[in-house]
This record gives structure tokens, sequence and C-alpha cells, in this order.
């Protein structure tokens, strides 16, 4: 599964890519700190999933999800927020699933082996 990684906090984007390079199976093909040129950087890296801090700097996230979607191949978006208010509006926006920053990082790797065994399955049945 390849992974995008759009985080504001270079501590917290370094610390997934070395969390996910260690799992079989889980590949990191970008990473930014903007969101400015992100949906240039999804398009061309083609992720499976992009990993969406809900607080990147000068985005509006609504929009932001809503272009992300609009991509021929769009990828899964999870996003990824300390704040547990900001689920129900991120799930609203197009979201196809919200982790907390506070919770176990085994939590996001529950969520995106989840996404892989439905993609796998929807590729079996097609």
């Amino acid at each position: 599964m390849r992974i995008f990684i759009a985080d504001a906090d270079a501590g917290t984007r370094l610390a997934l890519q070395m969390y996910l390079h260690r799992e079989p199976g889980l590949y990191v093909t970008g990473m930014t700190s903007q969101s400015q040129g992100l949906v240039t950087q999804v398009k061309a890296s083609q992720p499976d999933v992009l990993l969406l801090d809900w607080k990147l700097p000068r985005a509006f996230m609504q929009d932001l999800i809503a272009e992300i979607l609009q991509l021929i191949k769009p990828p899964k978006v999870v996003v990824l927020s300390a704040d547990p208010d900001v689920e129900s509006t991120a799930m609203s926006a197009g979201a196809d699933a919200f982790v907390s920053q506070n919770g176990p990082p085994d939590k996001l790797l529950e969520v995106l082996y989840s996404m892989q065994n439905a993609q796998m399955l929807s590729g079996r049945n097609k």
C-alpha cells in the first residue's frame, strides 16, 4: 500500500515514515508540510492512502479534501488530529477515516490494514 504523509510537524512526518517503514507492504511515496501543492504531489505519486494532518497550514480542509477526491484516482483519506471534535467534520467532508493523534499508534495500522484488505477484496470482485 502506497502512503503519502501531509503533516505540518517535521517530527511527526519522520515518526510516521519510520513507523510505517517497518511494516511489510506499507510504503511512503511522499511527504509534505504544506497544503500548497499537495493535490499536485498526490496526483503525481498516486498513493493509495493520504494521511492528512487536519491543521495543515494555509488550508480550508473541507475544500482540500473535496479537491483530492476529484482526482481521477483519488486516494483514501485518513485525517489525523489531536482534537476529537474534528472527526465528524472530517468524515462529513469526505474523509474515509479519522485517527486521533493522541491514541495508540496501532490504531493507525489497524485503519491502514483494514483499507488494504478492503482494497484487495474489491479488486478480487472486479
